[in-house]
């Protein structure tokens, strides 16, 4: 039969009655005779490639369900779990966690028994090593898949869309900016629509201090501020609603035009402001028309 050369070695087929090597003789078609680094021996012409499945690979395993590639990836898989994990280490802690997905260096290798956890990112933890349907997106992105919710900045979202912003982490600007840059556009840049009995928008600031507002909305060189305050007065120029609990000065800032404010007596007795008495209870709404505030009604609250 003819030679072959593979791998830098020679081959002889022995599909005919060739047995030039002492001892050895051929048991079925197709088989050659190989140098396994000692002696000769009889084999099958594997085409001199290399491995046929991952098992075969020194850093990849397999079983009935679960896949992994990387070195120490899934080393403690009890097995049949249902797990894929690609990446050196990645799910390397499980154990008998199942239908976990797990990409990147190091993914996921907190994970011990808990399920359903999809970790992709370079040495990306779990929040919790016993927990399930937790997400984890490069670093950024958290997920309550159980029940549908993403979290930004926060591992424990309670809300479909949950953004917390740190000062920790640097951030200083807004959670969300929403900036549409086309004037032909006739359509809102922010749409909420709700069905329901809920709030469409809630807001609250819980610091409450100084000026800083729970909504403020520009729009042109107007200005509309929505935030609460509370005190003796007077009232800054970007709150819109303040309780004066005392009457040291019953008076507001100046603000733009066209600005409203809901002034509410707590004091427990009458104040006066720009020549109209608020009484105990009352609610004085006022309107700044460029040089004072004037009054425009007053409700019982």
């Amino acid at each position: 039969g003819p030679n072959s050369v593979i791998g830098g070695g020679v081959q002889l087929d022995l599909d005919t009655d060739l047995e030039i090597i002492a001892g050895l003789t051929p048991t079925s078609s197709g088989q050659i005779i190989k140098w396994n680094g000692s002696a000769w021996s009889l084999g099958t012409d594997d085409g001199g490639g290399g491995a046929t499945n991952i098992d075969e690979l020194t850093d990849g395993k397999s079983d009935a369900t679960s896949v992994f590639l990387g070195s120490g990836a899934g080393d403690n898989d009890d097995g049949n779990n249902g797990n894929v994990a690609v990446g050196i280490s990645a799910l390397k802690a499980n154990t008998s966690g199942s239908k976990n997905i797990a990409v990147g260096y190091q993914a996921g290798d907190n994970i011990t028994t808990g399920a359903n956890n999809l970790i992709i990112g370079y040495d990306l933890n779990a929040p919790s090593a016993t927990g399930s349907n937790q997400m984890y997106l490069g670093g950024v992105i958290y997920g309550d898949m159980a029940n549908k919710r993403i979290g930004l900045g926060t591992t424990t979202p309670t809300h479909t869309l949950d953004i917390a912003l740190s000062s920790s982490d640097g951030n200083t600007t807004s959670a969300i900016n929403v900036n549409v840059n086309n004037t032909s556009n006739t359509s809102s840049a922010l749409s909420i629509t709700t069905n329901g009995s809920g709030s469409a928008i809630s807001a609250e600031n819980t610091e409450n201090t100084g000026n800083v507002n729970a909504i403020s909305i520009a729009d042109g060189g107007g200005r509309l501020k929505l935030s609460y305050g509370s005190g003796s007065g007077p009232v800054p120029r970007d709150v819109s609603v303040y309780k004066f609990t005392s009457t040291s000065d019953p008076s507001i800032d100046n603000g733009e035009v066209g600005q409203v404010v809901y002034a509410i007596n707590r004091t427990g007795v009458d104040i006066s402001m720009y020549g109209r008495t608020i009484r105990v209870n009352e609610t004085a709404i006022f309107m700044f028309d460029g040089t004072t505030w004037r009054y425009l009604d007053t409700y019982s609250s």
